[in-house]
């Protein structure tokens, strides 16, 4: 009997040996918990609200050029010559003089775009229109009565003069036009010499991310409709925005027919058109005109539909912000705008064609 326990002690210990000295097997990995994934974020232009915009211009100021946009005929059309309005992200137009407009285009990334103009010279309104922006300024010489260079200093403005300090960005092309219209810039060159002398400059976070947007695939659409919109400046200035249902976009023209652009003959394409009302008046000198950019009411056009709307401009150096009636701020369909900025006076002559009711396959030409 003791022979026997003896053996079963044995064997008990062997096996409790045996069992010591196995490794342990690989551990199994819980099978709910999930996997760690890293999704790239899409960075969306701060003008637009379009995504795919370049992570290097995120903290970048925008470029506001002012473009020539007098219409007199002949050799004094500069609207036959415009290149690059079509490219910008938003583009505003108001009264300078005479009854006639000059555009302030906007460019978040100046660098994708070609030729650019023709460029002429600063005045007031414009400068705080880029100002609100924190935008880099490019002109030829000013109105220096009340635009003058202490005047965009004193707006905080990084200027660059294409008459002077900046004069190696400009370069005069023969168009057909007299001498005051052929003056152009180019985005490749304009990004470059910021690059070289205003690396370290950023933009001030007042100006950061100012507006809001829909998603971009799922564009809002409002009650009243708006097929093409004329904008009354003055007796000879009127700004005409066609829509075309093809890419759901406005057409600027101007009586009677589409802007081309100069260079590569494209059509003039805006997702958003907004009207702001305000008071345009002339100053003391009698000839340059001001637009006062403190607040107002407006109308916002996309989609071929319209709403009403109100915005404000808190101080010179602030940024133009629109909002719906209630005060909430507004968002904007996806896409670049056209601005247009005129007298109080002319609300009751903006003319708003609706579309038809019943379906049509016409768009406009």
């Amino acid at each position: 009997m003791k022979r026997v326990l003896s053996i079963i002690l044995a064997v008990s210990l062997c096996c409790c040996l045996a069992s010591c000295g196995k490794k342990a097997g690989p551990k199994i990995k819980d099978k709910t918990t999930s996997a760690t994934t890293t999704t790239k974020a899409k960075i969306y232009n701060p003008l637009t609200g379009i995504s795919g915009y370049s992570s290097k211009m995120v903290d970048k100021k925008p470029v506001a050029v002012m473009i020539n946009n007098v219409n007199g005929g002949g050799n004094y059309n500069a609207q036959a010559i415009q290149a690059g309005v079509g490219e910008a992200d938003m583009v505003f137009e108001t009264l300078v003089e005479g009854g006639i407009t000059r555009l302030l285009a906007v460019y978040a990334d100046i660098s994708k775009v070609g030729q650019i103009g023709s460029i002429r010279s600063a005045r007031i309104s414009y400068a705080q229109l880029a100002a609100g922006l924190d935008a880099y300024y490019i002109h030829c010489l000013a109105d220096n009565k009340y635009c003058s260079t202490g005047y965009r200093s004193g707006l905080g403005l990084v200027d660059l003069d294409l008459g002077s300090n900046a004069s190696s960005l400009g370069k005069r092309i023969s168009n057909g036009m007299a001498t005051e219209h052929t003056l152009y810039t180019f985005g490749d060159k304009v990004a470059k010499l910021i690059d070289d002398k205003y690396s370290n400059k950023k933009i001030k976070e007042s100006a950061r991310n100012v507006y809001k947007f829909n998603d971009e695939n799922n564009p809002e659409q409002f009650s009243k409709s708006a097929k093409n919109i004329a904008v009354r400046y003055s007796d000879t200035q009127t700004t005409y925005l066609r829509y075309n249902s093809d890419d759901k976009k406005y057409i600027r023209g101007n009586r009677n027919e589409n802007m081309l652009d100069y260079v590569s003959g494209k059509k003039e394409k805006f997702k958003n058109v907004l009207v702001l009302f305000t008071s345009v008046h002339e100053l003391p000198d009698h000839h340059h005109m001001k637009s006062e950019l403190n607040s107002g009411t407006g109308y916002y056009f996309s989609e071929e539909t319209y709403k009403e709307i109100k915005w404000s401009k808190d101080g010179e150096t602030k940024p133009l912000k629109f909002f719906d009636t209630d005060g909430k701020d507004l968002k904007l369909n996806a896409g670049n705008s056209y601005i247009c900025i005129t007298d109080t006076s002319n609300k009751s002559k903006i003319n708003i064609e609706s579309a038809p009711t019943t379906a049509s396959t016409s768009t406009a030409q």
